[in-house]
């Protein structure tokens, strides 16, 4: 295998190879060595001599300690024992491959060997490290990146602002279990500590006075602390500007030296000030709902005009059941929203979201998540009933509280992909699979002339149709891309706007079983036959924590349709494979071959062994839906070790009140 740009990517991910130059890492690249693994192999065990740092390509390797507990799980992207380059420590734990896992392997030999050939080499190395020991040597002995600064404007009411921020910020710090201040410019300080329940705690600091973002000790004294672990600095609008104005933009920087998140609320405003201060963000949003006021919607739409065309607002849509969100503010995050929730956050001194209304929480656990950096992509893979073990999947993980917010679907997998980003739950969709009767299949299958399929299709649009109504991709709840295949050209086609019903419908367009989909000016067909499990897609979806379902098998491991009894009298050369089997066992090779190679980039891949039922047991969903339950069951451990917020799931959420001590 030679060396391409992804091992520099992979060098540099390497604390003690992050500043390298590139020239510098393709001298190391040049010594990696390629090796691959099987399930079940040991890579070392605890004790062992060090001397060499791996870097994984694909796979996943578990990591164990002496007692045989697991200790985390380590995929595509991670890095194992890169000091060892630097001593020669006995190896702490045991390595175990827990799925084929390709690796590059440096050895300290070759590093050495190197570092003596190329002097300058050696001296960068030498100032980084040292350069690395003294930002260590700190009060937590800790190093820690700079932090990040995230803009929200809240075209609100005065109650319904404070419950968005608690919301956000209270998600924010238990996804990420990072540290967290949500500065407050603008919402009105009694109003949002009432929420947090922290009005009767607040301290008797003292008067607020110039240069507080100049000196810790001093933000500090004005910093009120939730049980979550949230920080909160809530100031008014004048006293807010008046900081600015004094430090200029350059007032975050003390924030992001010892935060590692800040959730900026600003006044929503048009001047030189408040634009360069949402500019420097790392990211700026605007919130509005359909309690918004029109000067709300046509202030935010200033201000987004007013920004730089690479730095434009990104749009929350707090979005209830009366109507969807206005045409020309396309959102990128929704948020099912109760305008009652403000007025009962003042009643009962909390913002909790109560179990009824789990779908709101998930959607601000959401969008903390895609401020975190942990968005959880779902790549629904092809596979027709096989498909049905999605179901079982999602219920297994929403019910450990893992909940996708990107999905990408082929076939099968795009249409169950569609129903579950329109927001059905998985017993909602397990309903739909159960209700799949023989009687019912036969109504939707409209026979033709075989000219282009043997099916028309219009009986599966109509079923389509029924449950997805006429969203757009733009009405769902969360981002979804549905795949096929433009079979004049064999291009693959990544359908991410228009009708959802007529994309997942030119999905399942099985060639010569069902009649290609005329969309867009193309024929498209079932994307199985490019891409049966589309993990690429969520990776351009933003995803950063990859899970994907790969339902395909071995051709040997697939029934077709074949009936043995009638061929036995036949003489032997008549006896061989039919059309139909010959056309399906070349299709499962192909796929099985595609997903093998491209579902392993995922960090969790999820295998389904369905070789007991036919693509078209469409009328035994209970018995496929538990094997992909099965399967999910396995695989949790590793989605949870991906996952800061099942590190430490004890931490508080909003039903506690008071300090933290």
């Amino acid at each position: 295998m030679s060396m391409n740009v992804d091992w520099l990517k992979l060098l540099r991910k390497a604390q003690i190879f992050s500043s390298f130059t590139d020239t510098h890492l393709g001298l190391i690249a040049k010594r990696l060595k390629y090796t691959s693994l099987p399930n079940g192999a040991t890579l070392f065990k605890e004790n062992d001599p060090g001397g060499s740092a791996f870097f994984i390509l694909s796979g996943s390797i578990r990591l164990v300690s002496k007692e045989e507990k697991t200790l985390a799980y380590l995929n595509r992207g991670d890095i194992i024992d890169e000091m060892s380059l630097l001593s020669d420590e006995l190896r702490q734990t045991t390595a175990v491959i827990d799925s084929t896992a390709e690796l590059l392997v440096l050895q300290k030999t070759d590093f050495d060997h190197l570092l003596d050939k190329h002097p300058t080499l050696a001296v960068h190395l030498s100032r980084i490290l040292s350069s690395r020991l003294a930002s260590a040597i700190n009060k937590n002995n800790q190093t820690r990146e700079r932090g990040k600064t995230f803009t929200f404007f809240l075209g609100l009411s005065s109650k319904d602002q404070a419950f968005f921020a608690i919301n956000l910020g209270i998600s924010l710090a238990e996804q990420t279990r990072k540290k967290i201040l949500m500065l407050s410019a603008g919402i009105d300080s009694q109003t949002l500590l009432t929420g947090l329940g922290l009005k009767e705690f607040i301290p008797s600091s003292p008067p607020l006075t110039n240069g507080i973002f100049q000196d810790q000790r001093r933000l500090d004294q004005h910093v009120l602390v939730h049980p979550s672990g949230l920080e909160i600095l809530a100031l008014d609008e004048i006293s807010f500007l008046k900081e600015a104005v004094s430090q200029g933009t350059h007032f975050t920087d003390a924030i992001k030296d010892h935060y590692d998140f800040c959730l900026l609320f600003l006044p929503p405003r048009i001047d030189e000030l408040i634009i360069n201060i949402t500019t420097d963000s790392d990211r700026a949003m605007a919130v509005l709902g359909h309690e918004s006021r029109e000067e709300d919607f046509s202030l935010l739409r200033r201000i987004d005009e007013s920004m730089p065309a690479k730095k434009r607002l990104e749009k929350v849509w707090l979005d209830t059941k009366s109507s969807s969100h206005p045409r020309d503010w396309i959102p990128e995050f929704k948020i099912p929203w109760d305008e009652t929730w403000g007025g009962r956050m003042m009643q009962t001194e909390s913002a909790a979201l109560l179990p009824p209304e789990k779908m709101g929480q998930r959607m601000f656990d959401r969008l903390a998540r895609s401020l975190g950096e942990l968005v959880i992509g779902f790549a629904m893979g092809s596979g027709a009933a096989h498909g049905y073990s999605l179901i079982g999947m999602l219920k297994v993980m929403e019910r450990e509280g893992i909940f996708p917010d990107v999905i990408s679907g082929t076939s099968m997998g795009a249409l169950l992909g569609a129903f579950y980003a329109m927001g059905l739950s998985p017993d909602e969709i397990e309903k739909i699979a159960c209700d799949m009767t023989q009687a019912r299949l036969r109504r939707m299958m409209d026979l033709t002339f075989p000219r282009s399929g043997i099916f028309v299709g219009n009986g599966i649009l109509n079923f389509l149709r029924s449950i997805i109504g006429d969203r757009t991709f733009s009405d769902l709840l969360l981002p979804f891309c549905c795949i096929a295949v433009d079979i004049m050209t064999g291009k693959e086609i990544a359908i991410e706007e228009g009708n959802v019903a007529e994309a997942v419908r030119a999905s399942l367009s099985l060639p010569v079983f069902l009649k290609p989909h005329y969309m867009n000016g193309r024929y498209l067909v079932d994307g199985g036959l490019v891409n049966p499990v589309p993990t690429s897609h969520i990776i351009a979806q933003g995803a950063n924590i990859l899970i994907s379902a790969n339902l395909t098998s071995k051709a040997g491991e697939r029934r077709v349709p074949r009936v043995m009894g009638w061929r036995k009298p036949l003489r032997s050369f008549l006896r061989g494979p039919n059309l139909i089997e010959i056309l399906l066992k070349t299709i499962y090779t192909m796929q099985y071959e595609i997903s093998a190679a491209r579902s392993e980039i995922a960090h969790v891949v999820m295998h389904v062994n369905t070789g007991d039922y036919q693509w078209w047991d469409l009328n035994k969903a209970p018995e496929i839906i538990a094997i992909g339950a099965a399967s999910a069951e396995e695989n949790i451990p590793k989605m949870k070790s991906l996952l800061p917020f099942f590190a430490n799931a004890g931490r508080t959420g909003l039903h506690r009140r008071g300090p933290k001590v």
